[in-house]
């Protein structure tokens, strides 16, 4: 074989295995590459965390929008009053004050807006260490319950006298009953996030001692509705029928009631210190 045709023989193998050689990478370049895509991915995930959140909080804020339609369209069909509860007192029936039965024939064929997307598909309430039942329930189109999560103020009902705990005075309506005599409708809170379908808030309702969510333990009135379901915040319609976040803090400002006090034990008019909170609170928003 001639030497120069050996030569360029020894120079294209020498070529190739260096090109072989070249197109791996090593172990070091290959751990380079792993980390650099770690690192991207840990600073890129809280914020793609946090838009997901963002998105679910606009989805919810719209539900309650709809919601809001629904319940101005009931209240114009009967002269602007709330639902009247049935059930006679003293006995709390099962069906006393169901706004799921009252609205049905409104929102029967749409019952999506009633989930918040921050909640799971089961939410269960408890109290008293008791399993209570799921946070909400409403009647789809064929008349099935299906579990929803928000809830009622109970105070928007159109009653007079009749309330459990001694929560009525003669002396004293509370129960707004009618959207056209009430006044400062954008401090009336309507329908929130919350625990369970209705609650009755009361100015010196503690706060709950835990966090919770979507699933958690009924303590006060107020509890049902002082969840952290939107990082610090719940969503809600008010009685001119806007929807926007509600502080946590903020719950025991508004004007739940005709005779609500806004300078109430919880309130930092009213006194309250951050260390009166319990921890979970403590690093939200005073009001």
């Amino acid at each position: 074989m001639p030497a120069v045709f050996s030569q360029h023989l020894e120079r294209s193998r020498n070529t190739r295995r260096n090109q072989r050689r070249w197109a791996a990478f090593t172990l070091i370049e290959l751990l380079v590459v792993i980390s650099i895509i770690t690192l991207l991915a840990a600073l890129l995930l809280p914020t793609l965390q946090r838009v997901r959140n963002q998105a679910r909080a606009v989805v919810c804020q719209s539900n309650l929008r709809q919601c809001g339609v629904l319940f101005e369209n009931y209240t114009s069909d009967h002269d602007g009053y709330f639902f009247r509860p049935w059930g006679p007192p003293p006995g709390l029936s099962d069906e006393w004050g169901r706004w799921p039965d009252a609205l049905y024939p409104y929102y029967k064929d749409a019952v999506g807006i009633f989930r918040c997307p921050r909640t799971t598909a089961n939410s269960w309430s408890l109290y008293d260490g008791w399993v209570f039942g799921p946070a909400t329930r409403v009647k789809d189109a064929n008349g099935q319950w299906v579990p929803a999560s928000y809830g009622l103020n109970y105070w928007v009902y159109d009653a007079l006298s009749y309330c459990p705990e001694g929560r009525q005075h003669p002396d004293w309506p509370l129960f707004w009953r009618n959207v056209r005599t009430a006044t400062g409708l954008n401090q009336v809170p309507v329908f929130l996030d919350a625990l369970y379908e209705a609650s009755l808030p009361w100015p010196a309702d503690p706060p709950p001692e835990v966090e919770f969510r979507d699933v958690g333990l009924i303590g006060g009135w107020m509890s049902v509705f002082c969840i952290n379901r939107h990082h610090g915040c719940i969503n809600g319609l008010f009685m001119d029928w806007s929807v926007r976040r509600i502080g946590l803090k903020e719950l025991w400002t508004l004007k739940w009631h005709r005779q609500f006090v806004l300078d109430g034990p919880w309130t930092r008019a009213g006194g309250v210190q951050p260390e009166d909170w319990p921890p979970w609170l403590r690093r939200f928003k005073e009001y």
